[in-house]
């Protein structure tokens, strides 16, 4: 599939148009999985996020506002909006900015393991020590024991986790190290989006993990009760990684979700 404004995706099915985001230091190799069952109902578009996998970024420093917009004009240039966009943790972050600024590109929105509330000061300290910790020893360092920590614990044995840790780890490995640095500063410095979400009329999806040690439970489900038309789901026994702890829950409750808000 060529690039278009220098994002690289795959393309897969028939139908409406759902565009599945990864998160921090991720690439669309995470949705492949979802991408191959979705895609027998619906297109869906797997992008890698700029200065991730194969998608370029020239810009030193950036907010998620500005990620947003060059994935705004890719969306346009694909011109396929409006279109159902999720995003996983910072990819939820980018959805939510994007939907900030152009609601009409989207017909439903869902939040996997993400958050509308800005970093408190604590997990801004925490950033702020990681940011330190990658620019002493490298990105390779970091991934290392990035992606295990994601996981509920007691998942870490299960043979789908384990080959997701791996694959993640590999192409963790070729990220480069001043892009891991500067999301990790785009991150700690974005706004709340909590008036996004009381103001977006579309259908947004909340998926949660009752483990999950990046995005606290009550803020999940907190948020859940800001749209006006919200659906929320909390994954018991998982982490971050709900995709992998529970693929097929998650890929339920995706497909129903998508059926349900395309269905007149």
């Amino acid at each position: 599939m060529p690039n278009n404004s220098e994002i690289y995706y795959t393309f897969s099915g028939k139908g409406f148009p759902v565009i599945l985001l990864h998160g921090y230091c991720e690439t669309h190799h995470m949705w492949c999985s979802f991408q191959k069952e979705l895609s027998k109902n619906y297109t869906v578009i797997c992008p890698d996020l700029p200065g991730f996998g194969k998608s370029n970024l020239e810009h030193k420093d950036f907010s998620i506002a500005d990620i947003a917009k060059i994935i705004r004009n890719w969306i346009k240039g694909l011109d396929i909006q409006p279109c159902i966009l999720m995003g996983h943790s910072l990819g939820g972050y980018i959805a939510l900015a994007l939907a900030n600024r152009h609601p009409e590109l989207l017909s439903g929105m869902g939040l996997i393991h993400s958050s509308a509330f800005a970093d408190e000061e604590e997990k801004k300290i925490t950033r702020d020590k990681t940011i330190a910790f990658i620019q002493k020893v490298g990105a390779g360092k970091f991934i290392d024991s990035f992606f295990p920590s994601l996981f509920h614990p007691e998942n870490l044995e299960n043979p789908i986790v384990k080959e997701a840790i791996e694959s993640l780890s590999k192409h963790g490995h070729t990220l480069d190290t001043d892009h891991v640095v500067n999301y990790m500063k785009a991150m700690r410095d974005r706004p709340a989006s909590l008036d996004v979400l009381k103001n977006f009329e579309e259908p947004v999806l909340f998926i949660a993990g009752e483990n999950d040690s990046r995005v606290p439970l009550e803020n999940s489900i907190v948020q859940s009760k800001i749209p006006t038309n919200a659906t929320s789901f909390i994954l018991k026994n998982t982490g971050h990684m709900g995709m992998f702890e529970k693929q097929t829950e998650m890929l339920r409750i995706i497909d129903d979700f998508i059926s349900n808000t395309i269905t007149p």
